[in-house]
């Protein structure tokens, strides 16, 4: 069973490229370090009718409670980082998911 933690992201187009790109070359293998995560998968969001961009990156971990907390933690201080380095440019929230059934 997994927890995974979603992070959506709205981007403004003025920025989508670059930050794609540090988001895929920089912020995910930096996370995937920082929090073991044994998965990540990064998505762009399609809704009926729009075309903003919207991102979602989920990471997977395996179900461990106690870790949760520290999880968030070093989550939180990676965005804040990619916060910085696009200043106004991305509204994101987070989400946790947790398995319910896993089929494989």
């Amino acid at each position: 069973m997994y927890v995974v933690h979603n992070i959506t992201f709205h981007v403004n187009e003025n920025i989508e490229e670059a930050w794609i790109e540090a988001l895929s070359r920089d912020y995910i293998p930096l996370v995937k370090r920082v929090v073991s995560c044994s998965r990540a998968l990064f998505t762009r969001v399609r809704v009926a009718g729009e075309s903003d961009a919207t991102f979602s990156l989920q990471l997977f971990f395996d179900q461990r409670e106690e870790r949760r907390d520290r999880v968030e933690e070093r989550l939180e201080k990676s965005l804040s980082a990619l916060s910085r380095r696009f200043p106004g440019g991305f509204l994101y929230f987070r989400s946790v998911l947790e398995e319910v059934i896993h089929e494989a």
